[in-house]
């Protein structure tokens, strides 16, 4: 059988399946909001002008990038607006993290798996977490 012109990792999309994301949105869990108009220190600013504050952004742009349009980091990104750094590992920006951005046969959704693990322990050391061994101790307010 011939390969078709296009597939997704041809124009580096990646299908993704719904796992829930429309049921949280139906539940209230998730709250969508408008376009992003440029980040600001520690808030949103959106396409319509209005502003919102957050501790951590999670700026999920499907399938294209969108990273062009909201960081203007020299060395932060790679030609198409891709990550010049691994997915979920740290950058030289310290607090900035990507992830969502390794293509590999494997599949997206493993790929998220694996990368959302690392992100995790790469923050808990940017954020003076204790090492995961320790982490049930500090959650419960005891020294280890």
């Amino acid at each position: 059988m011939a390969r078709p012109a296009w597939w997704p990792y041809t124009a580096r999309h990646v299908p993704v399946i719904d796992v829930g994301f429309v049921g949280a949105v139906r539940r209230g869990l998730v709250q969508p909001r408008p376009n992003v108009a440029r980040l600001a220190a520690g808030s949103v600013v959106y396409a319509d002008g209005r502003a919102e504050q957050f501790d951590a952004i999670v700026a999920a742009t499907g399938f294209r990038s969108g990273l062009g349009q909201l960081l203007s980091l020299p060395g932060a990104l790679e030609d198409g607006n891709f990550p010049a750094f691994e997915s979920g590992q740290p950058t030289s920006f310290p607090g900035l993290y990507f992830i969502g951005f390794t293509h590999s046969l494997r599949g997206h959704l493993y790929e998220a798996n694996r990368d959302s693990r690392r992100l995790a322990r790469a923050v808990e050391r940017y954020l003076g977490f204790p090492e995961s061994g320790d982490r049930a101790a500090h959650q419960r307010g005891v020294a280890a």
